[in-house]
């Protein structure tokens, strides 16, 4: 999250910002992460295994899965968007 006083040299990539919440998560030993659910389209996922691997273990591994239900609502908000042209589809309509 970006916010008005956000330190000029603070990270605003995403990787970079998967990176600092992989060094919070690191200093609670008790807490290991191992799964990460995300949007299909971000980029933190590959700043946070990184982390995780400088931290804890180079071998460490992060599991990342796509929430497929905002990818669904995405392509479904694209298709209403989408302007079609009428000699797209040629033929007739059947109306009741």
């Amino acid at each position: 999250m970006i916010k008005a006083n956000t330190n000029r040299y603070d990270p605003l990539c995403e990787k970079n910002h998967g990176y600092e919440i992989g060094k919070l998560m690191s200093n609670y030993h008790s807490l290991l992460l191992v799964l990460w659910i995300t949007d299909g389209d971000v980029t933190n996922f590959q700043g946070l295994l990184e982390a995780m691997q400088k931290i804890v273990d180079p071998l460490w591994l992060v599991n990342r899965l796509a929430d497929t239900i905002h990818n669904v609502q995405s392509q479904f908000h694209e298709v209403l968007r989408a302007k079609l042209s009428v000699s797209m589809f040629p033929g007739t309509t059947k109306t009741p």
